[in-house]
């Protein structure tokens, strides 16, 4: 029922301009219109759809589009571009790119842009780029971009950058950058910057910049610089600079720059700025001011000290405590109570 493949048209192999029913999508090059199918595709997706694809399972085409909507879901076997509504599901072969609606999950091989928004989960091969959530998890292959929520968790293979919240946990094997909270643990194998809350730990392999905020611990192997709270400890293999803030120790195989408070522990091989530590500050060299019950410097102390008793080799400044022992000072004045200074 066509004049010029314009019209309408039933069954495979067609190219046609109006509307095509079919059982189920199989072989068809070409619908510019409307494409109504009933039952899951006979075949692999083949043919290209412009305008709107229905079907009451499952619509399905090489290339899809405009508005593709299936009560079951969406099969396209390159790429989904438009408005795209699956009942139960999303899946493309290539890429999913504009408004992207699955009441569980969205699949897609390439990249996934624009609005996800999936029941369950979301997984793309490629990168994820846009406004993302899902109820359980995302998971990306490549870079993720833009605002991400996750119910449990989010995982991406390489860079995380924009608003990332998860309930549970979010990974990352590249950089990441932004706001990142996480209900349990943030872990990336790159470098953060930006914002990162989580409820128990913040683990980085590179360098931790801005607000770190963990209920238990933060963790880097890289530097860890800007204003870095957690509720048992602060450790780094290089340097902590900032405020730095922590009930536990605060360990750094580099310095310890800034303020700092811990509880019980300040340990690094140089200490420098304004140090306060209700039980302990250890180091092989303090520049500037340091409180604590028991302050050791195995190297030089330069500025000041008070506590209940300070050990310094070498002192340039000035101790106050209980007992203040100077290795450097003369044997007189090694040991002294109440002050012990030399410059």
């Amino acid at each position: 029922m066509t004049a010029g493949n314009t019209g309408l048209s039933f069954g495979d192999g067609q190219s046609i301009n109006g509307v095509r029913f079919a059982w189920r999508d199989g072989d068809f090059e070409k619908v510019n219109g409307i494409n109504v199918s009933f039952w899951l595709p006979s075949k692999e997706p083949s043919g290209e759809v412009n305008g709107i694809s229905l079907g009451l399972v499952a619509p399905a085409a090489k290339r899809m589009r405009g508005l593709s909507c299936g009560l079951g879901g969406v099969v396209a076997g390159e790429t989904m571009e438009g408005i795209n509504i699956g009942g139960l599901g999303l899946v493309s072969q290539g890429g999913l790119i504009g408004v992207n609606l699955a009441g569980l999950g969205l699949v897609s091989q390439r990249s996934l842009i624009g609005l996800n928004v999936a029941g369950l989960g979301q997984v793309s091969q490629g990168s994820v780029t846009g406004i993302n959530l899902a109820g359980l998890g995302q998971v990306s292959q490549g870079n993720q971009i833009g605002i991400n929520f996750a119910g449990l968790g989010l995982v991406s293979q390489r860079a995380l950058t924009g608003i990332s919240l998860a309930s549970l946990g979010i990974v990352s094997k590249g950089d990441v950058t932004g706001i990142t909270v996480a209900g349990l643990g943030f872990v990336t194998e790159g470098s953060f910057l930006g914002c990162a809350v989580a409820g128990l730990g913040i683990v980085s392999k590179g360098s931790l910049t801005g607000l770190n905020l963990a209920g238990l611990a933060a963790v880097s192997q890289g530097e860890m610089m800007g204003f870095n709270l957690a509720g048992v400890g602060l450790i780094t293999q290089e340097n902590l600079t900032g405020v730095s803030l922590t009930l536990g120790m605060a360990r750094s195989e580099g310095n310890i720059i800034g303020i700092s408070f811990a509880g019980y522990r300040l340990k690094a091989p140089e200490i420098t700025g304004l140090n306060l530590s209700i039980a302990w500050t250890e180091s092989y060299r303090m520049t500037g001011f340091s409180f604590a019950a028991y302050n050791r410097t195995y190297g030089v102390q330069q500025g000041l000290v008070v506590g209940i008793f300070n050990h310094a080799e070498g002192l340039r400044g000035v101790q106050i405590g209980l007992l203040n022992y100077v290795e450097n000072n003369p044997p007189w004045a090694r040991i002294l109570p109440i002050i012990n200074a030399n410059f």
